[in-house]
């Protein structure tokens, strides 16, 4: 027999396979997505009660009275009253704070 037409028949150490490791399946990142649903339908569900109240409050006009004679008298003569001469005084206090800043 030759040299080339010989078959090597030594033995080769196959190199052995790592079978992968099987963690448990934990299902809290598919109760994180349902917490954050909840909350966005819950978000929206308020947002639509607010809309529909605050619609249904702008539909009903609001009624403004205007004040009686005898009240816009009243009125006149209490604003009237109201003495405003001494404001200049009042505020010297204060520009003299205002000054020293």
């Amino acid at each position: 027999m030759d040299n080339n037409n010989q078959i090597n028949l030594t033995p080769i150490n196959p190199t052995p396979v790592q079978n992968p490791v099987e963690l448990p399946s934990t299902k809290s990142g598919n109760g994180i997505i349902w917490v954050i649903v909840a909350i966005v339908v819950v978000i929206l569900v308020g947002a639509g009660l607010y809309l529909y109240s605050n619609q249904k409050n702008s539909a009903t006009p609001a009624t403004t009275t205007n004040p009686q004679p005898a009240q816009q008298e009243n009125l006149d003569t209490a604003v009237n009253s109201i003495d405003v001469k001494g404001v200049d005084t009042d505020f010297g206090a204060v520009d003299k704070d205002l000054q020293s800043l």
